[in-house]
């Protein structure tokens, strides 16, 4: 990048709102979504709060196929089960 002089054209289309909007937005989801877990984990039996958790990684399957349309692989899915 730097040799092709490319990587002064990605510093001058940087800004501030586009850098804020890409790690952001995803920042505060994270967090909402863990003030979340932390309020459920009191008020939910054990049993409930695993299985609603364990959920996670599916859905996260699920709306990737919705809104991105690309299907996650055999492999991939099952490494996700492994490691969850």
């Amino acid at each position: 990048m730097a040799k092709e002089g490319s990587m002064k054209r990605v510093f001058r289309k940087w800004s501030v709102v586009g850098s804020l909007t890409s790690s952001g937005l995803p920042a505060a989801i994270y967090a909402l979504q863990n003030s979340l877990l932390q309020i459920s984990y009191k008020n939910l039996d054990s049993l409930t709060f695993s299985i609603l958790n364990q959920t996670k990684i599916f859905f996260t399957a699920l709306f990737t196929y919705i809104i991105l349309r690309y299907v996650l692989g055999y492999y991939v899915c099952q490494l996700f089960i492994y490691y969850e």
